[in-house]
């Protein structure tokens, strides 16, 4: 198993970190704006939206996505590339993943992610990353090229006490992990994100969320959305997340043709335990 540091720009990790590899890091942001959207009601994406000034959004770290209350046992959605993402700078990723940079024992970092990340040459990586209390980040590369369109079934459940396992495609893609004192203490979530390595640039993206889960827990979802991404609701278990100026080559998500009641979105914006969950204050 591959093991990385994150960016010198996050706080998480301490100064004993293993040794770097690609990705730089999920998770972080320093600029959170998070809104509610109605998108429900447009059925088709509008992928000619303009960008926002030299970047898509905020600098540093951004999301598009869903996240839910703590104590669910498992989560899971078929993730899928709607378009060739377009990295000029850090990475682009779409995950489905519980914990966060405090929410581990004593307020350390403890999470456990899954999803498909791109970096600048790269096709669409399949990942798994891990950190455990203490700064050590595991992360495995699954699959170094998901083609476009290809839909990916992801899983992580809770298999014993604050004991977690990955799955891709209904099989086991990882041991199952100890992750100390988390079981009922980790925020769900299905996010897109953009990390842009510190450059004023724009990177592209459109990911799909389908069929998302919970085990065990509330199926009540919050929409995470910084400035120029959105997330656009197809049904209650179904989303995209993308830049306002999609990929070219993005397939627009279509709203089922029977119509189907709007997805629950709790008011007000989402919790405090959400937002410590990705960072911020």
């Amino acid at each position: 198993m591959k093991t990385l540091v994150r960016g010198a720009d996050d706080p998480r990790v301490g100064t004993n970190r293993p040794a770097r590899n690609h990705r730089e890091t999920t998770l972080h942001s320093s600029r959170w704006a998070i809104a509610l959207t109605s998108a429900f009601a447009t059925a088709f994406l509008n992928f000619a939206s303009p960008a926002i000034a030299a970047g898509c959004g905020p600098s540093g770290y951004a999301y598009a996505g869903m996240t839910s209350t703590k104590g669910a046992a498992g989560l899971s959605a078929t993730v899928t590339v709607l378009g060739h993402p377009l990295v000029q700078n850090g990475h682009v990723a779409a995950w489905i993943g519980f914990g966060g940079p405090t929410e581990g024992p004593g307020g350390t970092a403890e999470w456990i992610q899954t999803g498909l990340n791109s970096v600048p040459g790269s096709g669409n990586k399949l990942y798994i990353e891990i950190a455990h209390p203490g700064g050590n980040i595991d992360y495995k590369e699954v699959d170094s090229d998901v083609p476009v369109g290809t839909p990916k079934r992801l899983t992580i459940t809770e298999v014993a006490a604050s004991t977690w396992q990955v799955s891709v495609d209904g099989t086991p893609a990882s041991a199952a992990v100890y992750l100390p004192s988390s079981h009922g203490a980790l925020t769900p979530m299905a996010v897109a994100e953009n990390w842009d390595g510190g450059a004023s640039v724009c990177n592209r993206f459109a990911y799909k969320f389908g069929a998302l889960r919970l085990v065990s827990g509330a199926a009540s979802w919050h929409v995470l959305q910084d400035p120029g991404y959105r997330v656009v609701r197809q049904s209650n278990t179904d989303f995209s997340a993308l830049t306002q100026l999609a990929p070219p080559d993005a397939q627009p998500a279509r709203a089922p043709a029977a119509a189907a009641a709007p997805a629950t979105v709790s008011q007000p914006a989402p919790t405090a335990a959400a937002k410590s969950a990705l960072g911020t204050n």
